[in-house]
């Protein structure tokens, strides 16, 4: 009865899905690296707010001019927000729910994210921003006229960060591919394995081989393990059966009262 318990457990234990693989803990230069692409885009957001509220922002009068009317400010406005976001964006790669959509997002909440739907317009996403601010060391080899000396040198400066943006946000979406690539992949042979050995032992055709027992109990032991620090509880392996003791007991009793 005890064995043919253990196995109806194995056979209909639900096995997680390869779609919700453990989360790797992404490195530390990533996260480091996503945290810096958030305040490159700051300066250039802080000069064209300024512009907004009617600043000049290092502009002649005359240059001015087509900056201060409605929808050049709209315009600008809209365009320091986007690039923000578009900077905070890049911290999902390094978040859990850059891995699974957050709750409280209705229809979608919840789901594990697809890595190929976060790699793919980031990939995009930072060569664009490459090939767009590459010229930008070069600002001072043109000539501005509708700036003074002092707004010229001061636009030049706070627009060099954002040659980092595209180099930055294609090596921190490198890391959250091998990353994600790596966890998913494991992750999914582990629980292949584990099913190919709970059908054999519920069919009884052959049992499974040495390699695929250690995957199966390493496995096992390191989901009880993290069951248990969520919870609290000490694992099932460490907590004794008072009544498997008992019974050994008796076993044990009755072999030495044949003897």
């Amino acid at each position: 009865m005890e064995r043919m318990r253990t196995r109806k457990e194995h056979s209909t234990g639900s096995a997680p899905s390869p779609t919700s693989a453990p989360s790797v803990p992404p490195p530390r230069w990533a996260v480091r690296a996503a945290q810096l692409i958030t305040l490159l885009t700051l300066p250039t957001g802080l000069w064209r707010l300024a512009m907004v509220c009617g600043f000049p922002s290092g502009h002649t009068e005359a240059g001015f001019v087509p900056f201060d009317t409605p929808g050049s400010k709209l315009w600008m406005l809209t365009l320091s927000v986007a690039c923000e976001l578009l900077a905070l964006l890049s911290l999902g790669l390094v978040r859990p729910w850059g891995e699974t959509v957050p709750h409280w997002i209705p229809v979608i909440g919840g789901r594990p994210v697809r890595p190929l739907a976060a790699v793919v317009p980031a990939a995009a996403g930072a060569l664009a921003l490459t090939a767009i601010w590459a010229a930008m060391p070069l600002w001072w080899m043109y000539p501005h006229a509708d700036m003074t000396p002092t707004g010229r040198l001061l636009v030049g400066v706070i627009y060099q960060p954002l040659v980092l943006w595209g180099p930055l946000l294609g090596a921190v979406t490198f890391s959250y591919y091998r990353r994600t690539k790596g966890s998913r992949t494991a992750h999914t042979n582990a629980v292949v394995t584990r099913e190919r050995c709970n059908r054999i032992r519920t069919h009884g055709h052959r049992r499974c081989s040495w390699s695929q027992r250690v995957i199966h109990r390493v496995t096992g032991h390191v989901r009880e393990e993290r069951t248990s620090r969520r919870s609290g509880r000490p694992p099932r392996s460490n907590v004794r059966d008072p009544g498997k003791e008992t019974r050994e007991g008796v076993v044990r009793a009755r072999f030495h009262q044949r003897r």
